[in-house]
């Protein structure tokens, strides 16, 4: 069997092929596995595969170390506060091109999340089909602490995430548990990693029962309409995450962060 193979796949990500599922773990674990352009780039490379050409049926998607994703790496941050809007805007649209290609990948794709999931790991997890959490994952949508917003996530969350959780966790960036990203319609299930690996065994099971290319259409059917209007929503939500990047707001909240302060619009009170 010939797996997706490039030298950012090989350098950013674990794949092992167990017959027709191919587990894919995120290989950056020193650094949680947050988001950086480099693994943005190996994403985007994995998932454009054409994997049922290769005999691939299932997906699995994990992450190595102590967390699934936690977000946007801290060097890759740094550097896109000093970005230009027309770099910013850039930067936004190939973030928001990774998670297009794993929505439209042509087989299932199953996550189990753990640890930390903040911003765009909450986004790559609401990209999945099923998505699954052992029971002490935490999640957060953290960018109001910076001055930012998760504008290029929320057309991906928004499709699996109900309104009022929304409005809640987006505004207040509280960190919330596996059973309140279950009541919200991030995740399916949460439970020990036991308990999870056999749920995410028989889920597997059952969807190596159908046909592929049914599969393939049912995709298709699930994301018509949200498909429709993504690229009315990617030219409207990275203009707004590229102008908060460099609005005083924005560049006060990431310096804030990364000088372990306050920002200013706490200091006032």
């Amino acid at each position: 069997m010939k797996l997706p193979d490039t030298s950012s796949i090989r350098r950013w990500l674990l794949l092992k092929a167990e017959g027709e599922v191919l587990f894919c773990s995120l290989n950056f674990p020193e650094k949680h596995n947050a988001l950086s352009p480099d693994l943005i780039r190996a994403l985007t490379e994995f998932f454009s595969s054409h994997f049922l050409e290769m005999g691939i049926r299932v997906i699995i998607l994990k992450g190595e170390g102590p967390s699934f994703c936690a977000g946007a790496d801290l060097q890759y941050m740094k550097a896109m506060a000093n970005f230009s809007p027309q770099e910013n805007l850039a930067d936004a649209e190939k973030l928001f091109e990774m998670f297009e290609t794993v929505v439209s990948c042509e087989v299932p794709v199953i996550a189990l999340a753990h640890g930390n999931v903040y911003g765009g790991g909450v986004g790559l997890l609401a990209c999945c089909d099923i998505s699954l959490a052992l029971e002490n994952t935490k999640f957060c949508f953290s960018e109001v602490r910076l001055g930012l917003a998760p504008a290029v996530i929320s057309p991906f969350v928004m499709r699996k995430m109900q309104l009022s959780y929304a409005h809640r966790y987006f505004l207040s960036a509280e960190i919330f548990g596996a059973k309140e990203a279950q009541s919200a319609g991030l995740i399916s299930a949460y439970g020990s990693e036991e308990e999870m690996t056999f749920l995410m065994k028989q889920i597997t099971e059952n969807l190596l029962a159908g046909g592929p290319l049914a599969q393939k259409a049912v995709k298709q059917i699930l994301h018509q309409d949200f498909r429709q209007s993504l690229q009315d929503k990617k030219a409207t939500m990275t203009q707004m995450i590229s102008n908060l990047r460099v609005s005083a707001e924005g560049q006060e909240g990431m310096r804030a962060f990364f000088e372990k302060r306050k920002p200013n619009w706490q200091q006032q009170k």
